[in-house]
């Protein structure tokens, strides 16, 4: 019995590594994260799919603004919560450098609990961090189908995962 427990465990291991990580830096230097700087943050959802089918605004309809919202506080929140370096701000006088998150797919996935409506959100998307003063481009990340979050209503699952995903970002090494 002890074989078997460790053999499921080993290989939910290798799973996990052979997954690699949702988050992953496409150029320059992620090191960006961990200066003590600030940087204004742009969210931009305006080619955002829903589960890669249908446009994100036309899906929302009326709940559209609002879910954007919550995303974005959600993520600057989370993140400014746990980071040790990079504060985001919305001055930008204040910044050094410019965050522009584009959004290009959101997407329900259904958990065990799916026959109960309860579904995991995940997003996908790119973070280009700019020098402001400059404008050359520090770090490109690409965010792949991200979640970390289960909930039954979709705005509240959108805002678990962008506030897991702002508190991930913070421990880009």
């Amino acid at each position: 019995m002890k074989h078997i427990l460790f053999v499921i465990a080993a290989c939910l291991v290798c799973l996990n590594a052979l997954a690699g990580s949702d988050i992953k830096v496409k150029s320059g230097k992620s090191v960006v994260v961990k200066e003590n700087a600030n940087a204004v943050i742009v969210f931009d959802f305006s080619n955002a799919r829903w589960e890669q089918k249908e446009s994100f605004k036309d899906w929302s309809g009326t709940d559209y603004e609002k879910r954007v919202n919550v995303a974005s506080e959600c993520f600057v929140n989370s993140f400014n919560e746990n980071t040790k370096g990079l504060k985001l701000v919305t001055n930008k006088d204040l910044a050094e450098y410019s965050i522009i998150f584009k959004v290009t797919n959101l997407e329900k996935h259904q958990a065990f609990t799916g026959m109960w409506g309860q579904g995991k959100i995940s997003v996908t998307g790119t973070i280009d961090i700019l020098n402001i003063k400059t404008q050359e481009q520090v770090c490109s990340i690409f965010i792949d189908g991200y979640g970390a979050s289960k909930d039954y209503n979709v705005t509240d699952g959108i805002g678990k995962c962008f506030k897991a995903l702002g508190k991930d970002m913070t421990k880009l090494k």
